[in-house]
């Protein structure tokens, strides 16, 4: 296997005993077979590492090298991401959620082509969509259940474009290990570290696509990004915020993107109820020059009359 790139893939449950197998499983039966695993549990608490132990002598047997981590507490994400990443030896990284999993030949069809094109250091896919009854082996592969039913956008040039969404499937990307060496690890002050990373290779690099579905990704209805908690949602747009402003200086239209995902957080904000949020959206917008809305000024006066009262 010496003329096949080692691929490093990382692995990171929490909570998640009942998908865990389905992700460890779909690792097994890649068709792609040069991998070391690195896997870590992050202080779940319930049966997911012991489920996952389960397949340990399998992956042992099969990859070169295997890893197994247990957190005594929870690190968070990126504390974890930054600490596998240093330990990884392969040419390429890949990162999978312990609930999504792979399809069989994801992995053989995201090496090929990083090897076909050189120029990529970052390379995502399209993928399928599924829920909490989704399980490995997914056979049926439909069209219409792709997350990309067009071509999304990729190459060199995308900050502009990525700085205005972030429009990539985080599970299905693939990294050179030669980027985290040049560019750095991932900024454990931000909690959308994915967006942010790519913000960063978009900067002086090439992203590419292909797309056939690599990898399957589960929406569940706890996931942070499909949540409907106030204050989940209050730190998704502080953390998009962060993001915003990191990235002012490259980015073409920076006031006005950040001026209309301001006046989306203080629109918010009045309903969710917290005042804390309410002084930092005002801070952010006097430090970066943003001119509040005059429908969120006029919320803010009569909040400060009694006149509008926040929910609680």
């Amino acid at each position: 296997m010496q003329d096949i790139p080692l691929v490093s893939f990382i692995v990171i449950s929490y909570k998640h005993e009942e998908y865990i197998g389905d992700c460890l499983e779909s690792i097994l039966l890649q068709t792609y077979q040069n991998m070391e695993i690195v896997y870590l549990d992050d202080a779940s608490g319930d049966g997911t590492f012991q489920k996952a132990c389960e397949y340990r002598p399998r992956l042992e047997e099969k990859f070169p090298r295997t890893e197994f981590i247990e957190n005594a507490q929870n690190n968070g994400l990126v504390a974890n991401l930054n600490l596998l990443i240093q330990m990884c030896k392969g040419k390429y990284v890949k990162f999978l959620a312990a609930d999504d999993f792979m399809l069989h030949d994801g992995i053989e069809r995201m090496v090929t082509a990083m090897e076909a094109n050189k120029e990529y250091d970052m390379l995502y896919s399209n993928g399928v969509t599924g829920d909490e009854e989704t399980h490995f082996p997914y056979d049926e592969v439909k069209p219409d259940k792709f997350v990309y039913q067009t071509v999304p956008l990729y190459g060199a040039d995308l900050f502009d474009a990525l700085y205005e969404k972030d429009f990539i499937l985080a599970p299905s990307v693939m990294i050179r290990k030669s980027v985290y060496e040049r560019i750095g690890l991932y900024d454990q002050s931000i909690g959308v570290e994915d967006w942010d990373y790519y913000l960063r290779i978009a900067k002086e690099g090439v992203i590419g696509y292909i797309h056939e579905p690599t990898v399957m990704y589960r929406m569940l209805a706890s996931s942070l990004s499909h949540s409907s908690d106030p204050k989940r949602r209050m730190n998704m747009k502080k953390s998009e915020l962060q993001i915003l402003e990191k990235h002012k200086m490259t980015a073409e239209n920076a006031a006005v993107r950040m001026l209309i995902s301001l006046n989306e957080a203080i629109q918010d904000a009045y309903h969710i109820g917290s005042e804390e949020y309410i002084s930092y959206l005002c801070l952010y917008a006097k430090r970066n020059a943003l001119k509040i809305s005059c429908r969120n000024r006029i919320k803010g006066v009569l909040y400060k009359l009694g006149v509008f009262k926040m929910r609680r």
